[in-house]
């Protein structure tokens, strides 16, 4: 069963939680990463995705965030134009 396009963090834990196999995408850049960061996510910072797209799965289950949430919407457009579910 596809995932909705939008999750909250909670949803997101209790995927993670359950086992749900999930590749978290960090699209900020590197002096935010080196302040917080979630382990285990995979960052690519949003200006690299296209040159780094073949480093992701397009058949993953794949939650992009950022920090505010729009480099996270527009990698999610930039992906979904190239066919990542």
């Amino acid at each position: 069963m596809p995932l909705p396009q939008v999750l909250d963090a909670e949803t997101v834990k209790k995927l993670l939680d359950s086992g749900h196999p999930l590749v978290l995408l960090d699209v900020r850049e590197n002096e935010e990463v080196a302040l917080v960061r979630i382990a285990g996510a995979r960052h690519i910072p949003m200006g690299e995705i296209p040159s780094r797209l073949h480093e992701i799965d397009p058949d993953a289950d794949i939650v992009v965030y950022c920090h505010h949430g729009m480099r996270s919407a527009n990698v999610c457009a930039f992906l979904r134009q190239r066919d990542f579910a």
